[in-house]
């Protein structure tokens, strides 16, 4: 462009960046590169990337040239830094044109990124793209499995490709020794004691997608128990709630906390074993028939399935009349089928709305938004239901210990014949 004004690129810049400019700059450019690059990256992912390019940076070039000191400093300040000038970068497109106060010139009518390199350059992706690029065909050499996992995660790909070695090794020994029985740092692989602990989301991915459903206990959510680890073995609060029972399994103490694994081995015949929320309950339970109480821990409440003897004998859960309480009750008997509910049916709910607060939020609204039938309908008899469903719609809550004693004496005395 014939137009001569500033000379010196340093003066061209500092003016350029002063000014409140409506025309583009080279660094809103970089910024626009930076903003495509994901992008980039999904097209290239996906193999379509070639026509990616030219990519046209959107943006005012020219204008009617009516303020020239702001018209000037742009046309020059993208001359300046365009690939034409350093080798790299963004493509300056001019035509001729005729204005009413510069005349006939070149002026700028696009700007375009015309090559990979050139987009890298200028989002300053070069280095991330490099890693991200070797990531993918390591994973998808060692694990085509995880084509999905790749995809849902390319933008942070890159801040694993120094641990990468580390998640494949651990992996590969998971597929070969699925539920392995071990601590995580007994694991013979090349990496440091503590890797696992650290890495155990990214792991709890890959394994949920490599691993067969026999590799995966489904009902848990923790990473050790889910993979078949052993870890530190939860204690689990019992209480005999007849001397009887505790006579028979020879027990000297009413009141106790084992892991889970000695309850399991534990053989309790024709008991009454019922199941409630907190230890406040547990302890205040009244005495009942060939009773057993136990702490059921909330949502982990699914791991007493492996206390194999409760199919054999009559179960009982009490648990908070609530959203929460209602699906841990489902789940509790989508397990163990014989489960039956106690002050947890709608009779229970009405006489006791007087002790009723709000449920907890913010996941009630979004709890409300999602079908609860398929699930809990299912598995709740029409009594309970009817108050799940109350308190789906109320935000209702009636926690375990709001209910008077007297009540609780005598919901039992009237469900086991104490």
């Amino acid at each position: 462009m014939q137009i001569d004004c500033l000379s010196r690129p340093s003066d061209l810049f500092c003016r350029f960046e002063w000014f409140d400019m409506a025309y583009i700059s080279p660094r809103e450019i970089e910024l626009k590169a930076a903003k495509a690059y994901p992008k980039y990256l999904r097209q290239w992912f996906d193999g379509t990337h070639e026509a990616f390019f030219p990519y046209a940076i959107r943006g005012f070039f020219d204008g009617n040239a009516d303020d020239l000191k702001r018209f000037i400093a742009s046309d020059q300040a993208l001359g300046a830094m365009e690939k034409l000038n350093r080798g790299w970068g963004y493509t300056v497109h001019r035509e001729r044109k005729t204005k009413r106060i510069l005349g006939s010139n070149d002026f700028i009518c696009g700007v375009t990124i015309d090559t990979e390199f050139d987009l890298l350059s200028l989002a300053g992706k070069s280095e991330e793209f490099a890693e991200s690029v070797k990531m993918i065909n390591t994973i998808r050499c060692h694990f085509p499995g995880l084509e999905s996992w790749i995809k849902s995660n390319l933008q942070t790909l890159y801040r694993y490709a120094d641990i990468v070695g580390g998640l494949i090794a651990v992996t590969q020994f998971f597929i070969a020794n699925p539920s392995p029985n071990c601590f995580a740092r007994q694991i013979p692989v090349p990496v440091d004691t503590k890797f696992i602990e650290r890495n155990r989301t990214v792991l709890h991915q890959w394994l949920d997608l490599l691993l067969s459903p026999d590799g995966i206990d489904a009902n848990e959510s923790d990473f050790y128990r889910r993979f078949g680890l052993r870890d530190k073995d939860n204690h689990v609060a019992l209480r005999f709630l007849d001397a009887s029972v505790q006579a028979e399994i020879g027990v000297p103490f009413d009141e106790l906390s084992l892991p889970l694994s000695v309850i399991s081995k534990l053989s309790p015949n024709g008991v009454n074993v019922v199941i409630v929320e907190n230890d406040l309950n547990l302890l205040t339970l009244p005495l009942v028939k060939r009773g057993l109480a136990i702490r059921g821990q909330g949502m982990a409440v699914t791991r007493l399935q492996k206390l194999r003897w409760l199919a054999n004998n009559c179960v009982y859960y009490w648990g908070d009349m609530d959203i929460d309480g209602y699906h841990i009750l489902a789940r509790l008997r989508h397990l163990i089928p014989n489960v039956q509910s106690v002050l947890m049916d709608w009779t229970s709910l009405q006489s006791n709305l007087a002790e009723a607060g709000p449920g907890r939020d913010p996941e009630f609204e979004q709890i409300k938004k999602e079908d609860p039938n398929t699930f809990i309908e299912s598995l709740l008899t029409a009594p309970e239901f009817r108050a799940f469903h109350y308190c789906l719609e109320t935000n209702t809550r009636i926690e375990q210990e709001k209910i008077p004693p007297s009540k609780v004496n005598v919901a039992f005395a009237n469900l086991l014949k104490a």
